[in-house]
């Protein structure tokens, strides 16, 4: 074999070892070479975490119409759009993404940092439509368009996890503590649109106090929110 051979024979094994590896990647992205179908959800639960499930029924969260600002646990998104037709629109998306904010009556907390705006909105998410959490970023929107339709919920679940709202909440402050330059955040993949038995709703806006957007002004946020907590009739919660 001459040595021009032998050159050809290294740099094609490299590069088949290159392909094959570009299934998954160590930012959790799965790179495919052609595009792929988009992913078929059942109207039917993954069945990995059945026993944890339970525990992100609606009814066990808050009721922002009771807001106890001691005592709370949230899904917040933060949506695409701020009108009451945005806003409509933005929860009928088949994969969404939020996030869990809790208060402790003991003072501990977990509230996050939301890049965009001062507020987000409290969804209602039935337990059914919960796939997957983590207690930090897991890149669900950019990650769920390159997975291939073959994949199931229970592939989602397994590869992000699936933690109690009390263990996320734990989970998320151990992070940040461990990794204070890092924001702080937790990221639940939830089913939305049509795919779904039951939707997605939304039950509150909170007003996260003293933070705002670069073109806003607290003025222009407040009417912005009671504007949209009429064209939605829920009500507008504050927390610090």
């Amino acid at each position: 074999m001459t040595d021009f051979a032998r050159i050809l024979a290294v740099l094609s094994a490299v590069f088949l070892a290159t392909a094959n590896s570009w299934g998954n990647t160590d930012c959790g992205h799965e790179l495919l070479a052609s595009t792929p179908a988009p992913v078929e959800f059942s109207n039917q639960p993954a069945v990995v975490n059945e026993q944890i499930r339970p525990k992100w029924n609606p009814n066990l969260l808050s009721d922002p119409r009771h807001h106890n600002p001691n005592d709370y646990r949230y899904i917040i998104r933060v949506p695409d759009g701020s009108s009451g037709a945005q806003v409509r629109a933005d929860v009928k998306k088949r994969v969404l993404s939020a996030s869990l904010i809790a208060k402790k009556p003991s003072g501990e907390k977990f509230i996050g940092s939301f890049s965009g705006k001062g507020w987000a909105l409290i969804l209602r998410v039935p337990e059914a439509n919960m796939v997957a959490n983590l207690y930090k970023d897991t890149g669900v929107m950019s990650v769920t368009g390159s997975f291939r339709s073959d994949r199931t919920l229970q592939d989602y679940e397994n590869r992000f996890g699936f933690h109690t709202p009390d263990e996320l909440i734990k989970r998320s402050i151990d992070w940040f503590q461990k990794y204070p330059s890092q924001k702080p955040y937790n990221e639940l993949f939830v089913r939305g649109g049509e795919s779904v038995a039951e939707p997605v709703t939304v039950t509150g806006l909170v007003n996260f106090v003293g933070r705002l957007s670069s073109w806003e002004t607290a003025e222009q946020k407040d009417a912005l929110l009671h504007q949209l907590s009429q064209e939605l009739g829920v009500p507008i919660i504050s927390i610090e």
